[in-house]
């Protein structure tokens, strides 16, 4: 968990300073369960797009599978947040 997540600050946290590797683990934990879900937020917004970028390349996806999976993402918060 924390290689993964200094993985993907390396790869796409330009400053170094965006996302909060404490707040990273923190995301990763909740999504799988283990841990109450982190409040939304700016700095959340910008570690999970982080991770999620880190995580499409880790996974080797081409870039038809990655527009497919960030479609589908994009589609279930569209319905998540319609009333």
């Amino acid at each position: 968990m924390i290689r993964f997540v200094a993985s993907a600050r390396e790869r796409y946290d330009a400053t170094g300073y965006d996302v909060d590797p404490v707040l990273g683990e923190a995301l990763i934990w909740a999504a799988l369960g283990e841990r109450p879900p982190v409040p939304d937020g700016a700095a959340a917004t910008v570690a999970r797009t982080v991770l999620l970028l880190g995580l499409l390349e880790d996974e080797g996806l081409t870039a038809s599978e990655r527009d497919g999976v960030l479609a589908a993402a994009a589609g279930t918060m569209v319905r998540r947040e319609a009333p």
